[in-house]
C-alpha cells in the first residue's frame, strides 16, 4: 500500500476524504458516513501542512476504526521525528536567545514557535516549523543580528525582499551545525497593518516565558489570533484565493484548547481592531470557515454579504470536490477577477465582466472548434 499518494490534488479529493480529515483533527466534527481512502486523507493533510497533527489526534481518540496499521505506524513515526526535530531546534533557539539576553534584549517569539513553547507536549510534534520568528527592538535589530552571526549563524540572502533595510524582517540566519533558522523582525506585521496591531501593542500584548535558561516573551492568545488572521487573510489572502488555511485554523484552535499561560482569545477585541469594511468582511469570512471546519463558534460571527457567502461556499467546495478543483485550475483567472470587479465603479464593472466573459467564450470556442 502506498502511504503518500503521488496523484495530483483533484484525484485524491472527495467529500469523504475532507470530512474524515476534519473529524480526525477536530472532535466537534461528525465523521464521514462513507468509508474514506486513508492514504488520500494523509496526502490531503500533508498537502495542507497538517500531516504531523494526525497522530496525536488519532491517539486522543484511542484509535480510529478502519485506519490501516501500516498507516498508523507511519503517522506515529512522522510525529515522533517532528517532535525530535522541534526539540533540537528549540534547544538551539534557547542558546540564541541567551546570546540576545546577554546584550539586554528579551526577544518575543511568535507564530508557530510560540505554540511550541506555550502548547501542550502533543503540540511539540504536531506543529511543523520551518523557522522561528523573533521580534526584537527595531533600533537594535542590526546589533542582534551581528551578535548571532558571531555565534555560528550565517545569513541567507533572500531575493524576494523589496528592501531589506525597511522590510519587517531581515534576511534569515541559519545555525551552521543544527540548521536552525531564525528571522529577526522589526515588527510582527507589515507597516500597512500598524493601525490594527501597533508596535506598542506588540510589546504590551505579551506574556513572559522561560525557554530553558533564556528569557523570552510570547504573544497572548488575543494577539496570537490577531497575528494569525492578519497573515492569513490580509497578507496571504487565502480565503480570497479559495484556499482553506487549515494550518492557521489549527493554530487558532490550539490557542483556544492546547496552550497554557497565554489567556483566552478575546474575539470581540480582535474584531474591534478591524477598521475598514473590507477588513471586517475578511475576518467574518475567516470566522465562517473556522466554524465550518472545526464545528466551534468564535462568538463574534457577523452576517456575510452575498459575495462573501459565495466566496466561502466556493472555498469550501474546492477542498472536497475534484470537479471544482479542475474547474478552478482551468478558470482560475475568471472568477477572482470577476468577484474583485464588483468592488469597482459601474463602468469598470461592465468592462471587467465583459472581458472575463469574452475570455471564457474564446477558450470555449477554441476547445469546441480547434481548427476554426
Amino acid at each position: 500500500m502506498s502511504i503518500a499518494s503521488s496523484e495530483p490534488l483533484p484525484d485524491m479529493l472527495s467529500c469523504a476524504t475532507w470530512q474524515t480529515l476534519r473529524a480526525t483533527l477536530f472532535p466537534g466534527c461528525r465523521p464521514s458516513v462513507a468509508q474514506p481512502h486513508w492514504p488520500h486523507v494523509v496526502s490531503l493533510a500533508n498537502y495542507l501542512l497538517v500531516g504531523t497533527a494526525l497522530w496525536p489526534a488519532i491517539k486522543l481518540r484511542g484509535g480510529i476504526e478502519g485506519v490501516p496499521q501500516e498507516l498508523v505506524a507511519y503517522l506515529e513515526a512522522m510525529h515522533a521525528a517532528n517532535a525530535e526535530r522541534n526539540r533540537a531546534a528549540l534547544s538551539q533557539l534557547e542558546q540564541a536567545c541567551r546570546h540576545l539576553n546577554n546584550i539586554g534584549i528579551t526577544p518575543t517569539l511568535f507564530k508557530g514557535g510560540a505554540l511550541l513553547v506555550a502548547g501542550t507536549p502533543e503540540v511539540l510534534g504536531a506543529r511543523f516549523c520551518s523557522d522561528f520568528d523573533l521580534l526584537v527592538p527595531a533600533q537594535r535589530i542590526q546589533e542582534a543580528q551581528t551578535t548571532l552571526l558571531e555565534n555560528d549563524y550565517e545569513e541567507v540572502e533572500m531575493t524576494d525582499l523589496d528592501d531589506p533595510e525597511s522590510h519587517r524582517h531581515l534576511n534569515p540566519i541559519v545555525h551552521v551545525a543544527s540548521q536552525t533558522c531564525i528571522e529577526l523582525h522589526r515588527t510582527m506585521v507589515p507597516r500597512e497593518c500598524d493601525s490594527l496591531f501597533s508596535e506598542s501593542d506588540q510589546q504590551s500584548m505579551t506574556v513572559p516565558f522561560e525557554l530553558g535558561a533564556a528569557r523570552i516573551k510570547v504573544p497572548d492568545a488575543t494577539a496570537g489570533v490577531l497575528i494569525a488572521v492578519i497573515h492569513s487573510e490580509l497578507i496571504d489572502e487565502y480565503i480570497h484565493r479559495y484556499i482553506i488555511p487549515l494550518r492557521t485554523i489549527l493554530d487558532v484552535y490550539a490557542l483556544q484548547h492546547s496552550c497554557a499561560g497565554v489567556g483566552e482569545p478575546q474575539w470581540q477585541s480582535v474584531q474591534a481592531r478591524l477598521g475598514s469594511r473590507a477588513e471586517v468582511a475578511r475576518f467574518r469570512c475567516f470566522a465562517a470557515i473556522y466554524r465550518r471546519v472545526t464545528g466551534a463558534r468564535l462568538g463574534c460571527e457577523g452576517a456575510l454579504g452575498w459575495r462573501d457567502r459565495l466566496r466561502v461556499s466556493l472555498c469550501w467546495r474546492a477542498v472536497s470536490s475534484p470537479r471544482i478543483q479542475r474547474w478552478s485550475a482551468r478558470w482560475e483567472r475568471l472568477f477572482p477577477s470577476y468577484l474583485e470587479s464588483l468592488n469597482k465603479s459601474h463602468w469598470q464593472k461592465c468592462r471587467a465582466v465583459c472581458s472575463a466573459l469574452g475570455s471564457m467564450f474564446t477558450r470555449w470556442h477554441s476547445t469546441v472548434r480547434p481548427g476554426g
